[in-house]
């Protein structure tokens, strides 16, 4: 099974729900801002997500 097909998997034994409740649109911009300022290289992190990475996120897991 691939990599994300498992995780999908673990995250429905879990009872992770795929989307997320409470994101409201006008404070996606703020949120983005505050995500943003926790980037740092130095975190053991498959890549840093930059300002348009963060805001397509957010507008894919709200509800």
């Amino acid at each position: 099974m691939p990599i994300n097909e498992e995780i999908k998997h673990l995250n429905d034994r879990l009872n992770i729900p795929k989307k997320v409740s409470g994101i409201v649109d006008r404070d996606i911009p703020l949120m983005v801002e505050r995500a943003f300022a926790e980037a740092n290289p130095l975190y053991p992190v498959p890549r840093i997500l930059f300002k348009d990475d963060l805001f397509q996120l957010y507008q894919l897991i709200k509800e």
